[in-house]
């Protein structure tokens, strides 16, 4: 087992709060009180800099109403007489106001649609207490980004604020996570400085007051933390509202979730297995002429899967070549493989093949859980043991994988898997339920993996279950679906992995969190390793190709 630096690593993070004299003052602050929302939200307060979604926002969570306050002096204000104020705006949601004292400064600005300067006359603001409203919803994915940008400013000639975190290494194995937080200002202001676990827990908080023009520097030391991952984040208030974040990780390698399997778990996938074996496959490949414009043919491959329904791939095979290394490609949630034609042309070497699951492209005419607003992949039936959908999914996976082993095409030992997201659970499911013919998985931040946990540290997805249960009339509980959930988790599946292994990981991920990876990264017990990106969010993180080219450095030894 070993670990990859990213990036040349150190033993300190470094967040620096940095002011120099300018010409703008921001009056809005970073954290906001949640004055009403449609739906329950676990917190009464957000956090502009952190994600939507690991604070309980989400799509299902309806109208928001954002309340602040902000003092403004009678100093202040002559010193802006005559210019207007500056409102920035660039939301992770649809704003359908913000007031201002009862001044509709913007309204009808649509999430994410760039970044909006709006002038707002000086004449909204009062002595003394001013107050601010935001009518929100339609929360974003963020993937874990909490890009947020929210100011008030006001062109005058004063101090402003800004906070750079530049972390030197975002790793710390065996080693006290330490940082410094550097803070200088032209103002009285406040610093705070607050770390949070994975389950937006605070494990750490220093507060002090700035009371005059000054710099310095704060040492912060985590002694005591468990493995796992956690975001660092600094605010100077009383004076221009600053804030920024930052995640680290901390012994990722050694997150321990689960120590013995579920009951019945092996019994469970060997019945599955068993029914699997009982239907006739009926292999068939379709050459493709537009798939075979490049360095390899492509083919469509069809088969019949659990319940007799018929699943298809994409097939891209080097030409006059037999017993080829093969990679596996298995789909995200909301992958279809319509862009392949492009993988003509790549590693001619190599035969790959994009298997669409049920539900997924090509693979969908006969299983299509969100046909007339139906719940989706994950919802269908998720209360039932032996109808929802990835009891059935992974059997797609372990047929495909057989496909390739009876098949004079490929070379038997040098089959790879890989996926990201629900992809990467499949990936892992299948190197499991396939053991001893798998000879390399790569994998990104998985889905179905470690779900307990997965649910505590994503309220979005509780309100998710609960809408699935709505669309089944209430008709089961969600115990119910625990059951299912701990059945189809992935966890205990990867205990039989006994290839090569590779994961890629982000510093947080909203949907899939890094936590479950490594939750399921500590019980394999073959060759591993992994890597860790300074990405804060899986939409920015480029670990398709990464993944790729380790798994061709397995298959081409």
């Amino acid at each position: 087992m070993k670990h990859i630096f990213f990036k040349k690593a150190f033993n300190l993070l470094v967040i620096t709060l940095i002011s120099a004299a300018a010409t703008a003052q921001n009056f809005f602050p970073i954290r906001w009180k949640i004055q009403s929302a449609d739906k329950p939200v676990e917190s009464d307060s957000i956090d502009f800099n952190r994600s939507w979604q690991s604070q309980g926002l989400c799509d299902l969570t309806g109208n928001v109403v954002f309340a602040s306050k902000f003092n403004v002096s009678k100093k202040q204000l002559k010193l802006l007489a005559g210019k207007d104020l500056s409102l920035t705006l660039n939301m992770q949601c649809q704003i359908d106001s913000l007031i201002i004292n009862g001044y509709k400064a913007v309204e009808n600005i649509a999430g994410q649609a760039g970044r909006k300067l709006v002038d707002v006359p000086l004449s909204v603001l009062v002595p003394g207490v001013n107050h601010v409203f935001i009518y929100a919803r339609q929360f974003t994915r963020t993937g874990g980004e909490g890009s947020n940008v929210c100011q008030l400013e006001g062109f005058v000639s004063t101090s402003e604020t800004e906070i750079e975190i530049a972390p030197a290494n975002h790793l710390f194995v065996d080693s006290v996570p330490t940082f410094n937080v550097k803070w200088s200002t032209s103002a009285k202001q406040s610093l705070e400085i607050a770390v949070f676990n994975e389950f937006n827990q605070k494990v750490y908080y220093h507060h002090q007051r700035i009371k005059k023009p000054a710099e310095g520097n704060v040492p912060v030391r985590l002694n005591g933390l468990a493995p796992g991952f956690y975001q660092c984040c600094a605010y100077l208030t009383g004076g221009d509202e600053a804030g920024a974040t930052q995640w680290i990780a901390y012994n990722p390698q050694q997150i321990a979730c689960r120590p013995k399997p579920v009951d019945g778990y092996s019994e469970y996938w060997q019945k599955a297995i068993e029914e699997l074996d009982l239907i006739d496959p009926y292999y068939t490949m379709h050459k493709v002429d537009s798939l075979s414009r490049g360095e390899k043919d492509g083919f469509v491959v069809e088969f019949q899967s659990l319940g007799d329904v018929t699943i298809r791939a994409y097939l891209f095979l080097p030409r006059n070549r037999k017993e080829n290394p093969v990679i596996l490609h298995l789909p995200n949630h909301n992958e279809d493989f319509k862009d392949v034609a492009k993988w003509s042309y790549r590693y001619p070497n190599i035969a790959e093949m994009a298997l669409c699951v049920r539900g997924h492209g090509i693979s969908r005419d006969e299983f299509d859980p969100q046909k007339e607003g139906g719940p989706g992949i994950w919802g269908w039936k998720i209360y039932d043991l032996q109808d929802n959908s990835y009891r059935s999914i992974y059997m797609d996976c372990l047929r495909a994988v057989d496909f390739i082993t009876q098949d004079y095409h490929f070379d038997n030992s040098r089959i790879a898997v890989t996926g990201s997201g629900q992809g990467g659970g499949l990936a892992l499911a299948t190197a499991a339920l396939c053991k001893g013919r798998i000879a390399a998985v790569a994998y990104f931040n998985p889905f179905l993996c470690d779900i307990e946990h997965f649910l505590k540290t994503r309220p979005m997805y509780r309100l998710k279950i609960d809408s699935y249960l709505e669309y089944y009339n209430n008709s089961h509980s969600f115990n119910d679906v625990l059951k299912v959930l701990r059945m189809t988790d992935v966890l205990d599946l990867v205990r039989d992995i006994d290839c090569r292994t590779f994961y890629v990981s982000t510093l947080f991920d909203d949907d899939c969190p890094p936590h479950a990876g490594f939750a399921a990264y500590s019980l394999i017990n073959a060759p591993k390793e992994y890597v860790i990106h300074l990405n804060k969010s899986s939409l920015k993180a480029s670990y398709s190709d990464e993944m790729i080219k380790y798994l061709l450095g397995v298959l081409e030894r």
